[in-house]
């Protein structure tokens, strides 16, 4: 399921962070060898699968896991109607970044054996987030799931089921090592494995050179996005690497997320500054485009165009005349989709040219931040799609995709996911902490509003009481 779910009954007596340490448990059992006398545990019995998904992205790292079927899922998502969420949801992608306050920094590079020679290898970028970045990519990412699934419509992104800011103390007993220990006991103990979870472990605690010791970072935490994953899922990057997937189907795919990105602006209002082959996870049989289906999974640089507010990357004007432009767009896409066969300009030039041009502005748009941050041509994200949209096919069959998931709507026989069922969706499970009272730069935001400071207070008060509840699921 990716439709999103709510806490199982059973579970509504745990809060957030136990709920997502129950999700990490597998089976164990120590074993002494009398030799040595050293213990070693190993996992027996359908262990959760646990594997890296990507680690390409400039903030974070994304992971998939699996539940066996000895852990019982404390998530169910909805049913095959939609009106009650009661089928359990057993795949998981768990985004993993730094969290620094109180702004973002740049981190080590971290490096991977990257070919058979020694010495060969692949070194990333890193950034870490601020607290208030990661509190406003999981409010977007849940707007455009709610946006995006209204009427049974296919959803663009998974919704997030859990989200937490995890502290730490310097006496060394923080619930960032324990969880990253937990993840470790349960990936592959692979090279890219053992390098993330150590390269994470860094970017918290700093180890003397000599061994004696260390210390805490004190403006660093560890940020966890939990969300239901596609069955079946990979990145696009690794899918298009595929031998055994005919070049068709590759291109069938590639059209339905370039559907789901022109959606995303003109439908929902949503500019996403990120896009790169591992923030798509796709499925699709292996020789036809039966059941393909695509979710886009990182909206840590992306930007709400109707929120009516300046952001990181456009102003209110630059939102004003961007919403000028998108409503230009949904003419045009209407304009195209009343046409006949019969009418004398070729319908197929104008669907193609259509999602050209709205891919290309998307681009432009992106071009232009790299520009602002000083960046050269070329670095913007949406580059990977550039032979995409050189192919007419492809242009052609992202209209028709777009089409059907712009206008589905089964809610109107009663059946589906309506507004109903998914605003009465509570997951009560996002456990972010409350931000410290030296926070300044959330003081001068809410200053700049042209609040008094009695209604400000009243505010406060009313999201203290919210966040002491959250914790009681």
């Amino acid at each position: 399921m990716q439709d999103g779910g709510v806490i199982a009954p059973e579970y509504q007596n745990l809060n957030a962070s136990e709920l997502f340490n129950f999700i990490l448990e597998s089976v164990k059992m120590v074993f002494t060898n009398e030799t040595t006398g050293l213990s070693q545990a190993i996992n027996v019995d359908n262990r959760i699968g646990l594997s890296i998904l990507s680690v390409d992205s400039l903030f974070g790292f994304v992971f998939k896991l699996t539940l066996p079927d000895h852990i019982q899922s404390p998530f169910m998502g909805p049913s095959a109607t939609g009106r009650i969420f009661n089928v359990p949801i057993r795949e998981f992608i768990i985004k993993l970044v730094v969290v620094s306050k109180p702004a973002s920094e740049n981190l080590a590079r971290i490096s991977f054996v990257n070919g058979p020679y020694v010495g060969d290898h692949i070194s990333i970028p890193k950034k870490s987030v601020s607290r208030e970045s990661l509190i406003e990519e999981v409010r977007i990412q849940n707007y455009i799931w709610k946006r995006s699934v209204y009427a049974s419509r296919p959803a663009i992104c998974p919704p997030v089921e859990y989200a937490n800011i995890i502290e730490f103390s310097k006496e060394g007993k923080d619930k960032a090592n324990q969880m990253l220990k937990q993840f470790q006991q349960n990936l592959p103990y692979d090279q890219i494995e053992r390098t993330t979870i150590q390269y994470l472990a860094n970017a918290i605690y700093h180890r003397n050179p000599s061994g004696n010791g260390g210390y805490y970072y004190d403006n660093r935490s560890l940020g966890v996005v939990l969300m239901p994953a596609i069955p079946g899922a990979q990145t696009f990057y690794d899918f298009r690497k595929r031998t055994d997937v005919a070049i068709d189907v590759v291109q069938n795919v590639a059209a339905n997320i370039i559907a789901q990105i022109v959606r995303l602006l003109i439908d929902i209002q949503v500019i996403h500054l990120d896009l790169h082959y591992a923030n798509v996870l796709v499925y699709a049989d292996n020789q036809s485009d039966i059941g393909v289906n695509s979710t886009i999974i990182d909206f840590g640089i992306a930007s709400q165009i109707n929120s009516g507010t300046d952001d990181a990357y456009f102003n209110v004007g630059e939102k004003t005349l961007i919403l000028t432009e998108i409503t230009k767009f949904n003419q045009d896409y209407r304009k195209i989709g009343k046409r006949r066969a019969s009418d004398i300009e070729p319908i197929d030039k104008q669907k193609r040219d259509f999602i050209r041009s709205v891919m290309n502005y998307i681009a432009e748009k992106d071009k232009a931040r790299y520009a602002r941050q000083g960046k050269p041509e070329g670095q913007y994200q949406l580059i990977w799609t550039e032979e995409y949209r050189n192919n007419d096919a492809i242009m052609l069959s992202a209209f028709d995709r777009l089409y059907g998931m712009m206008f589905t709507n089964i809610d109107k026989s009663g059946d589906g996911l309506s507004s109903r069922t998914i605003e009465k969706r509570t997951s009560g499970n996002l456990d972010f902490p409350e931000p410290d009272e030296s926070d300044e730069p959330n003081t001068k935001r809410s200053r700049r509003g042209g609040k008094s400071k009695k209604p400000k207070k009243t505010k406060k008060s009313k999201t203290t009481k919210k966040s002491k509840k959250s914790k009681t699921l």
